[in-house]
């Protein structure tokens, strides 16, 4: 920073005119140098813009310098205005002479103006030079392109020097002004107009006129500026100045009452009162409002002492301990007696002005409640102790408001009251309770109002009432107030939805712990639950909260728990409720010392709630008892636990199942009745019969939870039975249920198929060997068939029954067959044996399955809604995998390496959230296969080159594309899914297109010399892609575009490099003879183009192709394939010249360039078409390109 501070002082002598002779010498050049200088300060001051404190060092000098060249400027400006004339001037150069006054600004920006103008020279020479100045700027301030800077660096420095005990007048008539008027008071009219400006200018010439006109001899200026003001409002509630003009003049009138004195306003407070109440009933703009509280309590502030009372509780120091404190206060004065008397004139005023302040504690604008919560508390450390007192005790009644939704506004202004009150020491000891417990409610004031929520700003503003204690008041805070501030804020901390409340809990936790020294395990709550670790709200719910309760169970864990079970639990939003019910498991569970008999009171509580009338109530203690059941680990206990429930628990969540409640409810009972039955707590059969119509909602969420419950029933009723015993039936009962949701699956309804698809994933093994009445399949084989039969195409199903033509459906009816059969062949090398001869089939089939899902590129109306089977499909894959043993995978080994194939391309997808899936599953992939698959699937080439999976690498594109082709270089067997993934760059647009091409090029560079083999098998490879592309032409373009860089690349091809070469143009012609696709028909001709240089059958035949454009129906075909041809014969024009001869090519660029191939027909085209084959040497050819038996005339391009 110290070398930044000398770059600015080592720069100031370009700023200098006062050596410039006149007319200036190469005044452009002068101009531009200045400029960019002036660029380059501007800049070099930005950079203290975090830091503007340190500028103090050099500032001074700085300001000075830059002073002392501010007359040159304006002198040399003078010049040149008598010179050229105001009409001639130009902007740069107005800029050029007054760049010092510009510099100045800069600084103010940046360290405050305020800090400015007290730096600013203050000589009496200094009056003389500015009064010079404005004399000077008098003659040219009405022209329209002036520079603001100007007037805002002298209207502070004019303020600076105002302080100067002489007369202005004085001055003035030193400078010689003419007797038509005075100087001073032309600034000050000038300084009036421009309060009405929107523009920084306004601040400087409020706080010009605020200093000027407190001064002894401008007085009569000051009586008649606020007569002026008041008589705009005397006798109407509404006035016709602009809210500018108003602001401008408030500001004003706000710097007058802060440097003026009391005898100033003597006869105009009560009409100044008025007036403000008046403005603030007539406007709702937030700046203005604002301004008018702090003119009111400016104005009290006017009649008290200049410094706080000595009554004040500074620097206490409290033996702290159970009962009451024994204070001992340092007083500043101790004969000062703390009920001084104020007159009662005086006393009215200030008990207007003080029930105003508390009555705009509820104004709905936060910058006007905290406006004045700061003028009450500096009015308060002012007052008297007695009157201090009263307007206490009017703030405390506010507090008694029952709390409600309507109040959110009077909360979040008496904490921010309360707060601003302790840091300036006014609240006694005798406050302390009503305060503490005000604010340990404000710390849980959360409302939700339809979509929103009320109540954060009322949680971060109670938050720093208790920083506020913390810092004000040392150790005189009771233990006993201690420790519920303390809880309460941990309770925020750790649980609050707002991020902002959760951090400013930890800065209110941080000043208890440090300041107060009584907090249990106070080091190690600050070092947990701080700034940065409750960043996340899953992480400060599931680690940090479950982490803190087990510090004390007394400060923590009982506060805490309540705070999840009271309150959290049935939070208006949902994903608390979630965390909640999770962190509440970890808790109670994970605690030796909690008894059982607090869990049985626990559960006692929730169980209460789950018959609440409040749907989130209910919610929330649904899944707090899942999570408690999934949590608990002693089953003879837990069967005590529930068993006093178990009627009430049945009957509930049957009459939630058959209630159309919320989706989210339906949810949570699914859960929690298939933990019931898995942990063997319940036995009802009926259950079964409620989940399958359950299977029917509409709901993917609800599907999924009710598949799951259905697994957990059936596992229960099936696990039983003995080897050797016959089917009961209960098992055949539920054969029979999956029978008919086989048959039920070609329903018409695609929701109820993909409903019953999910459960099949969850049927127990132990009946898959049953068979289907009436046929000799096994259960194993139809369920399996089932997933087969709708988990492989992505299009309409030709299967009987009625299925949508909706792709989206089609899909995620797709993505629920992937997830079935995965969970589905998972079961089954769970629980079949090794010999088991249908296990590896079925797994075969299932990767085939998940393999073709990760090749899904299928578009609907929302887009690429592929990439939500392409997502599922790797994750399930992951899954799939970690799942298998050593002797499975070598048998799948095969179709493992395809799927690596499959994630790797993948993770140049368009998608970022398909990219880092796959990059994830690589991840997971590389952590769980042993040693001898990782180097057999080249996994260590992949982390080596990806940086082990790093996240942050897949969401830049550059990084990204550097790394493909890294792969390329040193991989051969990846070369083919690599290639995918630029393709699929490629047939992008905007920066990954342009970060694809720009890698393939390099590469492209690198390796047509050392390696050209490389660029064979990539031909081999497109022209692979190409022939498996036949149905979709989803690779089309992008297969072009790089069979279009590469012949811009790479001039010399080999025999075997031209046979492919040909065969693919054969293969692409044939592809786009017939299509309409103007981007597909662009981005071919394009290709045609580079390959005319080519010294083969390629070049001819692009050639003639290229002629059958110049006759396309599309107008917009036709003359791109003129202007890209034009282009191409004077960009190669040597090459061309040699290969047509002189005339040839001169004449093939004059028809180019002179017929209208966009404006007439194709039939009228055809002879010039004809003339320009001659010059090629080509032959016309004999049919037209696109041209249907109709088709007569020109087509319109699409």
């Amino acid at each position: 920073m110290q070398e930044t501070l000398d770059v600015l002082l080592h720069e100031l002598s370009w700023i200098d005119f006062s050596s410039v002779s006149w007319p200036i010498d190469d005044l452009e050049k002068k101009r531009k140098e200045t400029s960019d200088k002036l660029d380059h300060w501007c800049r070099t001051c930005d950079k203290f813009q975090d830091r503007p404190q340190l500028l103090d060092r050099q500032l001074s000098q700085l300001v000075t310098e830059l002073a002392v060249r501010t007359k040159s400027g304006l002198e040399t400006l003078q010049l040149y205005f008598k010179s050229f004339g105001t009409s001639n001037a130009k902007q740069e150069d107005l800029s050029l002479f007054c760049s010092s006054f510009i510099a100045l600004y800069h600084l103010s920006k940046v360290r405050g103006f305020k800090c400015i103008a007290k730096l600013l020279p203050s000589q009496v020479d200094d009056f003389v030079t500015v009064l010079q100045l404005w004399k000077i700027f008098k003659e040219i301030w009405n022209f329209e392109n002036f520079p603001w800077q100007v007037p805002y660096v002298l209207f502070l420095w004019q303020s600076k020097l105002s302080l100067l005990p002489f007369s202005i007048y004085d001055f003035d008539q030193f400078t010689e002004v003419s007797d038509e008027s005075i100087l001073i008071e032309d600034i000050i009219n000038f300084a009036k107009q421009m309060l009405s400006v929107s523009s920084k200018i306004q601040y400087s010439a409020a706080y010009f006129l605020a200093k000027i006109l407190t001064r002894q001899d401008t007085q009569s200026h000051l009586i008649v500026y606020l007569e002026d003001f008041l008589k705009l409002w005397e006798h109407c509630d509404t006035i016709d100045m602009s809210e500018i003009s108003q602001i401008g003049n408030l500001r004003t009138i706000a710097w007058i009452l802060e440097f003026g004195t009391r005898k100033s306003f003597d006869g105009t407070t009560e009409r100044l009162l008025t007036t403000y109440f008046k403005i603030m009933n007539a406007t709702t703009n937030i700046v203005i409002r604002h301004l008018c509280v702090k003119n009111i309590q400016r104005l009290a502030l006017l009649f008290l002492p200049k410094k706080g009372a000595s009554w004040l509780h500074k620097k206490r120091y409290i033996k702290i301990h159970d009962g009451a404190s024994e204070a001992i206060t340092e007083n500043a004065s101790q004969n000062t007696s703390s009920n001084d008397a104020i007159d009662e004139q005086i006393g009215s005023i200030l008990a207007t002005i003080m029930e105003a302040l508390l009555q705009l504690l509820n104004d709905k604008h936060t910058v006007t409640r905290y406006s004045v919560a700061k003028g009450i508390g500096r009015i308060c450390m002012r007052l008297p102790q007695n009157f201090s007192n009263q307007v206490l005790e009017m703030l405390i009644s506010l507090v008694e408001t029952d709390i409600g939704k309507h109040y959110g506004y009077l909360w979040h202004g008496v904490c921010l009251t309360i707060a601003e009150c302790a840091r300036r020491g006014i609240f006694g000891e005798e406050y302390l309770e009503v305060i503490v417990k005000f604010v340990s409610r404000a710390l849980r004031y959360d409302f939700a109002r339809g979509s929103l929520h009320t109540g954060s700003q009322v949680r971060d503003a109670a938050c720093y009432v208790c920083w506020a204690f913390a810092r004000s008041y040392d150790y005189c805070i009771p233990l006993m107030f201690l420790k519920v501030l303390v809880t309460s804020v941990v309770c925020v901390a750790c649980t609050d939805r707002e991020l902002n409340c959760r951090r400013a809990a930890a800065a209110a936790l941080q000043e208890l712990v440090g300041r107060t020294n009584h907090v249990s395990q106070g080091i190690c709550l600050i070092t947990t639950a701080d700034y940065f670790s409750l960043s996340d709200l899953s992480e400060s719910y599931l680690n940090i909260l479950p982490t803190v309760a087990s510090l004390d169970d007394e400060w923590y864990r009982v506060p805490l728990t309540d705070e999840l079970i009271n309150r959290k639990i049935g939070h208006w939003d949902p994903a608390i409720r979630q965390l909640a019910s999770k962190s509440l498991a970890m808790v109670i569970t994970k605690n030796s010392k909690f008894t059982w008999k607090n869990l049985q009171s626990t559960m006692e509580q929730i169980f209460i709630y789950m018959f609440s009338d409040e749907p989130a109530i209910r919610h929330g203690s649904l899944l707090s008892i899942y999570q408690l059941l999934h949590s608990i680990e002693d089953e003879a206990k837990l069967k005590s636990i529930m068993h006093p429930y178990y009627g009430q628990m049945v009957q509930f969540i049957q009459e939630q199942i058959d209630s159309t409640s919320l989706d989210y409810i339906q949810i949570a009972t699914c859960q929690l009745l298939g933990c019931l039955f898995e942990r063997k707590l319940f036995c009802e059969p009926q259950f079964i019969k409620k989940v399958i119509d359950t299977l029917q909602c509409e709901n993917n969420d609800v599907q999924d939870a009710a598949a799951e419950a259905f697994g957990s029933i059936c596992s229960y009723l099936c696990m039983e039975r003995g080897n050797n015993e016959s089917v009961d039936d209960v098992e055949q009962c539920i054969v029979d249920v999956v029978v008919g949701m086989i048959s039920s699956i070609r329903s018409e309804r695609t929701t109820k198929r993909r409903g019953f698809l999910k459960a099949l994933g969850y049927v127990p093994f132990r009946i898959l060997d049953y068979n289907v009445i009436g046929t000799d399949e096994s259960l194993r084989m139809a369920i399996f068939a089932e997933f087969l039969k709708f988990g492989k195409k992505p299009t309409k199903l030709d299967i009987p029954g009625t299925l949508e033509e909706d792709s989206d459906q089609v899909v995620e009816l797709k993505i629920a067959c992937i997830q079935s059969a995965t969970h589905f062949v998972i079961h089954i090398l769970k629980s079949a044996d090794a010999n088991d001869v249908y296990s590896c089939a079925e797994l075969e089939h299932v990767l085939q399955l998940l393999l073709g899902g990760m090749d899904d590129y299928t578009t609907g109306s929302r887009g690429d809604i592929g990439s939500w089977a392409r997502i599922t499909s790797m994750k399930c894959f992951s899954q799939l995998i970690t799942s298998m043993n050593n002797q499975t995978k070598h048998k799948v080994e095969d179709l493992i390496k395809y799927g690596i194939d499959r994630l790797l391309r993948n993770c140049f997808e368009r998608i970022d959230k398909t990219r880092l899936i796959a990059a994830e599953t690589l991840r997971t992939l590389y952590n769980i296969l042993e040693p001898y698959y990782l180097l057999k699937f080249e996994l260590d080439t992949l982390q080596d080159v990806f940086h082990k999976f790093e996240p942050s690498l897949f969401l830049d594109y550059n990084r990204l594309f550097q790394s493909g082709i890294l792969i390329l270089k040193r991989n051969d067997s990846f070369g083919l899914p690599v290639l995918h993934g630029f393709l699929a760059a490629f047939g992008n647009n905007g920066s990954q297109n342009k970060e694809a091409s720009k890698a393939t090029e390099c590469y492209l560079k690198d390796v047509v010399n050392d390696s050209p083999h490389i660029i064979t098998l990539l031909l081999k490879n497109l022209l692979l892609v190409l022939t498996n592309d036949i149905e979709t032409c989803r690779n089309l373009i992008p297969i072009i575009r790089m069979l279009t860089l590469i012949l811009e690349t790479i001039t010399k091809f080999d025999s075997e490099m031209e046979t492919v070469l040909k065969d693919l143009f054969v293969s692409l012609i044939q592809r786009t003879k017939a299509s309409k696709d103007i981007n597909l028909l662009l981005a071919f001709i394009e290709m045609l183009v580079e390959a005319l240089v080519c010294k083969n059958t390629i070049g001819h035949v692009a050639s003639q192709r290229l002629m059958l454009y110049l006759l396309h129906p599309y107008a917009k075909v036709r003359q791109f394939v003129s202007d890209r041809l034009q282009i191409q014969l004077l960009t190669h024009e040597d090459h061309f010249v040699r290969t047509l001869g002189e005339d040839n090519y001169q004449q093939a660029i004059e028809i180019l360039e002179q017929v209208g191939w966009d404006k007439n027909s194709p039939t009228m085209l055809k002879e010039e078409r004809n003339r320009l084959c001659t010059a090629f040497g080509l032959d016309p050819p004999l049919r037209q390109c696109l041209r249907n038996k109709e088709t007569l005339h020109e087509s319109s391009s699409p």
